[in-house]
């Protein structure tokens, strides 16, 4: 049915990178719920029943400062990409995670692996001049971590790419295969 959906563009993959030209949107109060700990990571991971087929996990960085609000993320796909659907699965912050869509959902996370992939991001990725660094904080690193641990337990032949391996841009700020070598596959 995805699949299907996808062909007929009801779920075409955007035309706009999401992490290019990355413009916060201040003073926005949180309407996410987020959970802080690995615990709580772990449980929603156990709790899953996922329906579509799901071959590759792509890391990401939102391409923001580390202070960046869950909801001014939100509000930039929405109000400026005019994205129907988030750009990720699981957004982790400073100082927890935030799941923006149901693993059966198509992301917006990466042309090309959209309907085939789930997508983990960290807030940050940049510097305070826009150049792309990678921000994650211990917490950040761990959550990622915890992520690809969980989904590798469930799907086991997934494959576990950063975003900058499959387009020409630097997200996630980071090499995958370099900060978590137990799981990069490549492409």
């Amino acid at each position: 049915m995805i699949q299907e959906l996808y062909q007929v563009g009801i779920l075409a993959e955007s035309e706009f990178c999401e992490d290019l030209d990355f413009m916060a949107v201040p003073d926005i109060q949180e309407e996410c719920p987020a959970a802080k700990s690995e615990q709580e990571l772990r449980e929603y991971f156990k709790n899953l029943s996922i329906k579509r087929k799901i071959t590759h996990a792509v890391i990401h960085c939102a391409a923001t400062q580390p202070t960046a609000s869950v909801s001014s993320i939100l509000n930039y796909w929405k109000n400026t990409l005019k994205w129907q659907n988030p750009g990720y699965h699981i957004l982790i912050g400073t100082s927890g995670f935030t799941v923006l869509s149901d693993f059966n959902n198509v992301t917006n996370g990466a042309i090309g692996y959209n309907a085939c992939g789930v997508h983990f991001s960290y807030i940050g990725g940049i510097d305070s001049s826009g150049k792309p660094k990678d921000t994650r904080t211990e917490l950040q690193k761990h959550l990622l971590k915890v992520c690809l641990e969980e989904i590798r337990r469930l799907i086991p032949n997934i494959k576990v790419i950063g975003h900058n391996e499959v387009a020409a841009k630097a997200c996630p700020s980071f090499k995958v295969k370099e900060a978590y070598p137990e799981f990069w596959t490549g492409k």
